[in-house]
């Protein structure tokens, strides 16, 4: 009797495979190069390149009088060159589609998951091979505009991930829905999502109570700022002090009820809204904390037949106990939700910096600029005196986070995604003091499987498969709008992205500073005052980073004054402060750059 290997990979159909990318790779470097060749000599850049593209032999004769002739052969050569790669990509579908019969559509497990080693075989393979450009362009001293260019180089590898999922996705559409009914809808017991009811409600009291004492300052500005596609809904929303706490208030109630499980469904309905207002609304006023998650699975919880047990409605129901998928996909989505946020991270990082951000110059500065914004608290590991071990470390960061989602859909392989998360996070919250434990972290309890925990849980033994499609296609959706925004970057409530991380950091960097002086005219250190009374000046980075853009071509007084409000609600001791005028301060990242910073210039007296 002949064993069937595991993973049997098809060496030919690999090279087949390999073939055809190579292919396309050349193409793509052709492109690139003519792209890179068309910005140093005739300063255009990619963004005007589509219009070139498209104009007409006479329009750029026009534009470019002096060497227009030559630069029409060269727009002609890449508008070949465009043709053929598309060609090549519509037909390689059609072959590789049609060839894909019956027989070879992987319609049982073994087959499937081979077909997913060959195409993690071939990334790695081109993943090799780019870094082998990357490092090799890097070292010609005399390579024009590398920074740009890098950029451009590893979004081919990108594209090659875009394009292999897609394939992989459309020729085994039936395995993948075959798939996908296994993972959301297989029956379980309903003991685990009644504990993660009662873990998630009294997790919700912490936060809602937290928010109370730490928001009011800031709900209780004057200047609204708005989010992408939901002005309107900032515009609305009422916002102040005293309806945000009746919010809180309501909310602390409703979990209340969750946790023993009585009007349950009801309770479910209102937190969810009092959710959404409590954590959505200190966000319109130009800082976003990206907390949506809390939203997302109070909405999705809602959706679910959570309180079947431990509850007092399932005593009053008297229901038998049963295993049932209404059990399982509210659960898998959530981990589903968990896999997009950490794989569009992962994407931008390289999509907007390039392999630069974790092989360059600016992972050590990313490191750097979080220990600034914590008045330069450095750790005892010092790992920006150690470059190539952190760059290392950046770079495996961001393979785990493109990779996370495909961990945890397979048993034997979400333990790695699970334990590799709370790693990564608690090296990070060490080194950076970014940790995301109350809304991120807390959340991988959900991976935990109480009905196996539980010693005393009844074991159902009957299985059912009736669920509400109703439910499931509205947390479907849910997580798919969530998808959709993380694929274009939109960070908005309450839908949106998740924090990437995928700026280029420069050496040096510009903070808005507040010269105060007190009544007797002597100086007041804030940002000595922040630290002392542990204000997280980090928390608001980027809603600095906003002004100091925005000042360039619009007036921020309004802004500064609310970000000063914010500095005193948080900081009493500032309250005696009786002239402040904003400045705008560049410095070194690095920690022993503090005493190296230079004024730039006045952006407004926030108190006269």
């Amino acid at each position: 009797m002949t064993r069937t290997k595991k993973f049997d990979i098809s060496w030919m159909q690999l090279y087949r495979q390999l073939l055809i990318s190579a292919c396309l790779h050349v193409i793509y470097f052709l492109l690139l190069y003519g792209g890179f060749r068309i910005n140093v000599e005739w300063n255009i850049s990619p963004e005007n390149l589509f219009h070139l593209l498209t104009a007409h032999d006479s329009t750029i004769m026009e534009w470019f009088p002096n060497r227009g002739g030559d630069l029409v052969s060269v727009i002609w050569g890449v508008r070949v060159v465009l043709i053929a790669a598309g060609l090549t990509i519509l037909g390689y579908f059609v072959w590789y589609r049609a060839r894909l019969s019956d027989q070879f559509r992987f319609n049982n497990k073994a087959k499937f998951s081979n077909a997913l080693l060959q195409e993690i075989v071939l990334l790695s393979i081109f993943l090799v091979f780019y870094l082998i450009l990357y490092f090799y362009f890097k070292s010609q001293a005399n390579f024009e505009d590398f920074a740009h260019f890098q950029i451009w180089l590893t979004r081919g590898w990108l594209l090659q991930l875009a394009f292999q999922v897609t394939l992989f996705v459309i020729t085994r559409w039936e395995s993948m829905k075959q798939w996908a009914s296994r993972f959301f809808l297989q029956p379980s017991g309903p003991h685990g999502i009644a504990v993660l009811r009662i873990l998630f409600a009294w997790w919700s009291i912490r936060v809602y109570e937290g928010k109370l004492l730490t928001m009011l300052p800031t709900v209780s500005l004057e200047t609204k700022v708005g989010l992408p596609y939901v002005n309107w809904l900032v515009d609305l929303i009422p916002v102040s002090a005293d309806l945000y706490t009746v919010f809180v208030g309501v909310g602390v109630v409703a979990c209340w009820f969750i946790i023993f499980g009585f009007k349950t469904r009801l309770a479910l309905i209102v937190n969810a809204i009092c959710c959404f207002y409590i954590i959505a609304v200190p966000n319109f006023f130009g800082k976003l904390w990206h907390e949506q998650l809390i939203i997302w699975i109070s909405w999705i919880l809602a959706l679910s037949n959570c309180y079947d047990v431990f509850s007092i409605d399932s005593l009053i129901r008297k229901r038998p106990f049963v295993n049932g998928p209404s059990y399982t996909f509210p659960i898998r989505l959530i981990w589903v939700q968990l896999g997009f946020i950490y794989f569009w991270a992962g994407f931008y990082k390289f999509w907007d910096c390039g392999f630069d951000w974790a092989l360059g110059q600016t992972m050590i500065n990313q490191v750097q600029l979080e220990w600034l914004q914590h008045y330069d608290k450095v750790p005892g590991l010092r790992l920006d005196l150690m470059p190539d071990l952190l760059k290392f470390g950046g770079f495996c960061v961001v393979l785990f986070e493109l990779g996370y989602l495909l961990l945890i859909l397979r048993n034997r392989t979400r333990w790695i995604a699970v334990f590799g998360g709370l790693a990564m996070h608690n090296m990070i919250g060490y080194l950076m003091y970014i940790s995301f434990f109350h809304m991120l972290q807390v959340f991988y309890v959900f991976y935990l499987n109480f009905n196996r925990i539980i010693p005393f849980a009844y074991r159902p033994t009957q299985n059912e498969t009736r669920y509400s499609k109703a439910a499931l296609m509205a947390a479907s959706a849910i997580v798919a709008i969530n998808f959709l925004f993380g694929m274009f970057s939109i960070d908005s409530y309450p839908f949106s992205a998740y924090p990437k991380y995928a700026a280029t950091i420069p050496e040096n960097i510009e903070i808005i500073y507040f010269d105060a002086i007190d009544e007797r005219g002597d100086p007041i250190d804030v940002h000595a005052i922040g630290k002392e009374n542990n204000f997280r000046w980090e928390s608001y980075g980027w809603l600095e980073y906003g002004i100091l853009q925005d000042m360039k071509t619009e007036d921020v007084s309004d802004r500064v004054r609310d970000y000063w409000n914010i500095w005193k609600a948080h900081n009493p001791q500032l309250e005696k402060c009786a002239k402040v005028d904003a400045r705008v301060i560049v410095r070194p990242v690095s920690p022993e750059g503090k005493s190296e910073a230079d004024t730039l210039g006045l952006i407004s007296t926030v108190l006269p």
